[in-house]
């Protein structure tokens, strides 16, 4: 009884009121089942509504970073300060943040979470929360440099392609047109670069693009500095270019006409014709797939009332030869007492079934 009863102490017990907040850790499994005071439950409302922020700012980033590179301007550079506030608190925050293990038990031993994290996330997290816009306020003239250096910060789009995101088809629809989207803005900057470094070679400025958008808008360059079209005009032009570029439906309107310009031109259409057949197969695959489960749904349901229907008596001569064809009694018996009871007993239930 003693043993009994100290076996029955040792049991887990089980709370019903234990929310997903503090799951059960099962015994054996001190490592994963201790838990530290400061350590946040990963799938919380709170992480999660973090997260989220997270992921905007990351967008923020894909899409500042090379509009500001491409114009060497840095308008933004309060909202820039903002972001990197947030990314350097999410570096603390993930040392502080729950996993789920590999045998599916959520692990909250914080030098575990905090070994886990710096082999994953850690130093492409820390790349991209330098604070680098700091240097405008010590008056350094590292401009351009500072730009380029900022494009380590698109390297956080990585986490769009986790594996409980990619679980969700929905938010595969959402990741892949952003994706093609940020593609195309990214082709628009750069082709804003390769035009503003035309206009300073003295054999093509007359003829790159960016000059024959200013004749087209009575705004044409006077020198390499002076004139031209607005900032505006040049983005959504350049814009355009690359959408039409990447979906192959381009009218010549905007072409290129140097040769940089065309040898640019000739890589937006290879890295098109890839892009759009794989994002968008992928996209009419999982539209499909959604789709696809109601009637899938109404035919089992067509199914089971089908079944209710009684056969017609075809199909019970079928059934009957079916059944006489792999009649209990031709197998043969474990002992000759029992061979009566099992033909009475088939016979008996192959009359009820069609009484």
């Amino acid at each position: 009884m003693k043993g009994q009863t100290g076996q029955r102490r040792n049991k887990p017990a089980f709370f019903p009121w234990k929310t997903p907040a503090e799951p059960l850790m099962p015994a054996g499994r001190a490592a994963e089942g201790k838990r530290s005071g400061f350590i946040v439950y990963h799938n919380s409302l709170a992480k999660t509504l973090w997260d989220v922020l997270i992921l905007l700012a990351t967008v923020y980033v894909g899409v500042c970073v090379p509009y500001n590179i491409s114009f060497s301007t840095h308008h933004t550079l309060v909202s820039d300060i903002v972001v990197e506030v947030l990314f350097i608190i999410d570096i603390i925050l993930n040392f502080c943040t729950s996993y789920e293990g590999k045998s599916g038990q959520v692990v909250y031993e914080a030098r575990a979470v905090a070994r886990k994290y710096i082999r994953t996330w850690f130093f492409v997290d820390l790349l991209a929360a330098v604070p680098y816009d700091f240097f405008y306020f010590f008056h350094i003239s590292m401009t351009d440099f500072i730009h380029l250096v900022k494009i380590v910060r698109l390297l956080r789009l990585l986490r769009f392609f986790r594996k409980s995101y990619l679980h969700n088809s929905a938010i595969v629809l959402v990741i892949l047109m952003s994706g093609f989207a940020l593609l195309a803005h990214w082709i628009a900057c750069v082709w804003v670069v390769i035009g503003l470094s035309e206009l300073q070679s003295e054999e093509s400025w007359s003829i790159c693009w960016l000059q024959q958008l200013g004749k087209h808008l009575d705004t044409p360059y006077v020198n390499s500095t002076t004139g031209g079209p607005s900032q505006y005009s040049m983005y959504i032009t350049a814009l355009y270019f690359s959408l039409s570029s990447l979906t192959s439906v381009g009218f010549g309107n905007v072409s290129a006409n140097t040769d940089a310009e065309k040898l640019f031109s000739i890589c937006t259409m290879f890295i098109g014709a890839l892009v759009f057949s794989t994002i968008f197969g992928s996209v009419t695959a999982i539209l499909m797939r959604t789709f696809s489960h109601p009637s899938s749904n109404t035919a089992h349901v067509i199914k089971q009332e089908s079944r209710r229907v009684q056969p017609s008596p075809s199909e019970r001569t079928a059934t009957c030869q079916q059944g006489t064809d792999d009649r209990p009694w031709d197998r043969k018996p474990a002992s000759r007492g029992n061979e009566r009871p099992k033909r009475s007993q088939a016979g008996g239930n192959l009359n009820k079934s069609w009484c």
